[in-house]
């Protein structure tokens, strides 16, 4: 069926007020939940986002990359709720109102903890993160399996920007551009990075500046092709793997998009490790 119609079918028959989101992986702190049910008693508060924990050994190039990613999209969540409101939460932990929940898209593989956190700020809620509601998970072992999944969460979030289209017209404000500067931009940059990347050979034969940039590219491709053979040694390169996990990362969104033209990405997936 796929994830995204389960939790309809669960999310219809669930009784209680407030709806618990998590993944199988994820472990919660013993106070987690009552961390996140307290922000309930705000009327205008519709859903609460919890902090998700990669855990790590270093043994992985992969796992440097994830980890300051999950570091960063921490923090834009701090400062989109500490502004007004996420427009988005993080699957592994993160409730909602029952009564703002609106059935996800059947037909289509979807990203149920952005679609989701996204409906209730539509309806005039808002989504707050709470940083001291911690959750646990291990990172996959390796760009590989990470790549993977980024190729299915791509797809996914292609699949989903014609459900919120008309709230990316500025007269929405904040959440229209938190839509554009968190999601959306970032969701082309594959694009963009190519772009830069041939104009850059172009200027190169009409400036030095551009050389050396063009220079510096290739340096930064060079690395990543370095993390390529390391993880496949099971060896870690420390800061020096960033290069590899940015472009395995933004080559998965590619290919992502490319699966959402063809309509090729399922509702369901196996099971990565």
């Amino acid at each position: 069926m796929g994830k995204a119609n389960v939790l309809n079918c669960l999310v219809q028959k669930a009784k209680g007020e407030i709806i618990l989101f998590s993944d199988a992986n994820t472990m919660f702190d013993p106070t987690t939940v009552k961390k996140i049910i307290a922000h309930f008693s705000d009327s205008s508060v519709g859903g609460v986002c919890g902090e998700l924990i990669l855990s790590t050994n270093r043994k992985f190039v992969g796992e440097v990359g994830e980890i300051s990613y999950w570091k960063y999209e921490s923090w834009l969540k701090k400062m989109e709720s500490n502004y007004k409101t996420l427009i988005g939460a993080t699957g592994a932990v993160y409730a909602i109102r029952k009564s703002l929940f609106k059935p996800l898209p059947s037909n289509k593989a979807v990203t149920d903890d952005f679609l989701i956190p996204l409906e209730v700020v539509r309806k005039g809620y808002r989504v707050l993160y709470e940083p001291e509601a911690k959750a646990y998970e291990e990172p996959l072992t390796g760009v590989a399996f990470e790549f993977q999944r980024k190729v299915r969460i791509g797809a996914s979030n292609f699949n989903g920007i014609s459900e919120f289209t008309d709230l990316l017209n500025p007269k929405y404000g904040f959440v229209a551009f938190a839509l554009w500067s968190h999601k959306i931009i970032r969701w082309f940059v594959p694009f963009l990075l190519l772009a830069i990347f041939f104009l850059t050979i172009i200027l190169s034969f009409q400036h030095d500046f551009y050389l050396l940039i063009l220079q510096s590219e290739i340096v930064f491709i060079a690395l990543a092709l370095l993390g390529f053979l390391f993880e496949l040694k099971n060896k870690s390169l420390g800061i020096l793997g960033f290069p590899y996990y940015f472009i395995a990362m933004n080559l998965a969104l590619f290919i992502g998009f490319i699966r959402f033209l063809r309509g090729s990405q399922s509702p369901s997936w196996n099971v990565l490790r």
